[in-house]
């Protein structure tokens, strides 16, 4: 989610979700997952199988809103 595709083994502040009030994160193999306190969910990563419910396999390297859960 940092709009690249560099490798990183350190903590990097992720600047897109600072205005976000993320309450929680999740991250796997290749995608991770942000919620915000509003209810929504911001994703980044491969979305191979269509895992961020888009409707579409669009990878990215940065963070997007993928679903809002606040309905």
């Amino acid at each position: 989610g940092l709009g690249n595709n560099i490798d990183t083994n350190v903590f990097t502040e992720v600047t897109d979700l600072i205005d976000k009030n993320i309450t929680a994160i999740a991250a796997y193999n290749s995608h991770s997952l942000a919620l915000s306190d509003n209810g929504k969910v911001y994703a980044a990563g491969y979305n191979y199988y269509g895992q961020f419910g888009l409707g579409n396999n669009t990878n990215t390297n940065v963070f997007i809103e993928a679903i809002d859960l606040s309905n």
